[in-house]
């Protein structure tokens, strides 16, 4: 699988800073910083992360935890302390060394609109943050990426992934919610004033969840985009944050190249929940009963009606709005009429971001497409979880690293 980013949905901000902060570790490692090597860092985050979990502590996780089966598979089933201990060491603390590192070793994480202010001009701002100004390798120069980014809050997380993927060969084209707060946008713009390859949309959407909206965020990026010079398409949400870097990322490309990234499967017959979100009309209304699993204030509702047959007879297949795809793809989707008519049906369906990409790379003729022959391609642009995949909402990521490094729990 070519992996190149992390996205992880419907989670708060959880910024470096804050766990940096809750932490012990952070006095001695500051504190010693200059005159301390990755492998001291890393003994004395070991050293600090076994005296913050107490034997009372371990008892309680032990006490809280043998019913939900937190250790099934890994540990036995009343496991000792101490390998409780080395258990949560292993999963939940040593992994983000590197990434303390490195935010050590930079500016800070995140900035605040509050602290925007005190960059009156563009060169304070860039010369503050450190933006990666070096020479692009050949690769990279010969696989410069359109990025289109959709948001609506969290400005100091914004912020840190535009400057986390920024190169000069890039292009960045940031999609903002009609209904953002106007600082938010107003600091973004200042953000986008900057540079000559970061813009914001002109055409913003009232983006609401589930609805065309989402993916329309992009398609407005998109039609500028498609006037700048780029060979491939990535698209983001605000929570993204790359896990490769530049380089690493146009070299995958360039072995990628003419091929796309995208996730499709056929949709199954028996899937009667999924096919109904595409056998009826659904519209937008106020949400007046919200439960945990849909709490925004507006969302869909199925009318009832049922649509038309989907056009071309085009058999539907489900998948990830989020894609890494080649110039020409992206070019053909907005132009071809089979791509178009299609796109317009999905308009007034339920999540039609799950079904888009992944029926229109089956079409016949669709650069760097999948053949429709009821096969199965997984081809995730971004590693994501859900905030109930964590061990309190019975899932199997521990809690305790939430949102920005379960790829790395995941993975030891």
């Amino acid at each position: 699988m070519l992996v190149l980013l992390s996205c992880y949905v419907k989670t708060t901000d959880i910024l470096a800073d804050e766990l940096v902060e809750n932490s012990e570790f952070e006095e001695a490692l500051t504190e010693n910083f200059a005159n301390s090597d990755f492998d001291t860092l890393q003994r004395r985050q070991d050293e600090n992360d076994r005296i913050q979990i107490s034997k009372e502590t371990i008892e309680e996780i032990i006490e809280e935890n043998i019913e939900e089966k937190l250790f099934t598979g890994v540990l036995p089933s009343k496991p000792d302390p101490e390998l409780v201990r080395d258990y949560i060491n292993k999963k939940c603390y040593k992994s983000d060394i590197m990434y303390r590192w490195n935010y050590l070793n930079m500016s800070p994480s995140s900035l605040s609109i509050e602290n925007m202010k005190q960059f009156p001009y563009c060169s304070d701002y860039l010369l503050s943050r450190g933006y990666n100004n070096r020479q692009p390798s050949e690769d990279e120069l010969e696989f410069p990426i359109a990025y289109s980014i959709a948001v609506h809050s969290h400005f100091g997380q914004v912020e840190r992934l535009i400057r986390s993927i920024w190169r000069p060969q890039h292009s960045i084209c940031i999609h903002i919610d009609s209904k953002a707060d106007p600082e938010f946008y107003n600091t973004m713009k200042q953000i986008s004033d900057c540079f000559d390859n970061v813009f914001l949309a002109k055409k913003r959407e009232d983006v609401v969840y589930t609805h065309f909206t989402m993916i329309k965020s992009h398609f407005n990026c998109i039609d500028e985009l498609l006037d700048r010079d780029w060979k491939y398409y990535i698209n983001l949400c605000a929570n993204d944050f790359p896990i490769k870097t530049s380089k690493e990322m146009a070299t995958n490309l360039k072995l990628l190249y003419p091929n796309n990234r995208i996730s499709t499967r056929p949709i199954k017959e028996t899937e009667i929940s999924r096919l109904n979100r595409y056998k009826y009309s659904w519209k937008i209304a106020v949400n007046d009963n919200p439960t945990p699993s849909d709490d925004y204030p507006m969302h869909q509702v199925n009318t009832g009606l049922n649509k038309t047959e989907v056009p071309h007879g085009l058999r539907l297949h489900a998948g990830s709005m989020y894609i890494i795809a080649t110039r020409d793809f992206m070019e053909w989707t907005m132009k071809n009429s089979t791509a178009q008519d299609f796109i317009n049906w999905s308009r007034d369906t339920y999540a039609p971001e799950e079904i888009i990409w992944p029926t229109l790379i089956r079409i016949n003729g669709a650069p760097g497409g999948v053949p429709d022959d009821g096969s199965i391609v997984w081809g995730q642009a971004s590693l994501l979880t859900w905030v109930d995949n964590t061990v309190s909402h019975g899932g199997k990521y521990p809690d305790c690293f939430k949102a920005m490094f379960l790829i790395f729990c995941e993975n030891i």
